[in-house]
């Protein structure tokens, strides 16, 4: 059992500027620094963490010591397309354009520096995106 909080962390080939990226465009700010690791945090959501690691760093076990990949992070946020909105007028390469998973979200794809997929999401009422009959299917109610 965890008795305090966890976080993933990023081991990446482009530090600073990963850094720089979740903090320009995902609004996180340094909750602990040093050299070659940084924990970022997020006012709107306290519990929320994630960390940027250098991943030639010292601490980590020379075998492991890569680059991250085929990674996944989910964001959540409460409004998708106004996001999409502004990432995308700040320029950022953009991997998906807002759209509805029939698991009940809006959604889109965006790609960090170090080929991280990031799934930007809007959690949304299931009737907003599927019927009764197909909520009824994907729940396998009788």
């Amino acid at each position: 059992m965890l008795s305090q909080f966890s976080y993933p962390i990023i081991c990446s080939d482009n530090f600073e500027q990963t850094v720089a990226f979740y903090e320009d465009y995902f609004e996180f700010a340094p909750s602990l620094e040093m050299e070659g690791f940084v924990i970022l945090g997020r006012a709107e959501w306290p519990d929320m963490y994630l960390a940027i690691m250098d991943f030639t760093h010292s601490t980590i076990p020379e075998k492991y010591r890569k680059p991250v990949s085929g990674m996944i992070l989910n964001y959540p946020t409460k409004d998708v397309k106004a996001l999409y909105d502004r990432l995308y007028d700040e320029g950022l390469d953009l991997i998906t354009e807002p759209s509805h998973a029939k698991c009940g979200r809006k959604h889109f794809f965006v790609e960090d520096p170090n080929g991280i997929l990031i799934d930007v999401a809007e959690d949304v009422a299931l009737a907003e995106v599927m019927s009764p009959e197909e909520f009824k299917d994907l729940c396998f109610v009788a």
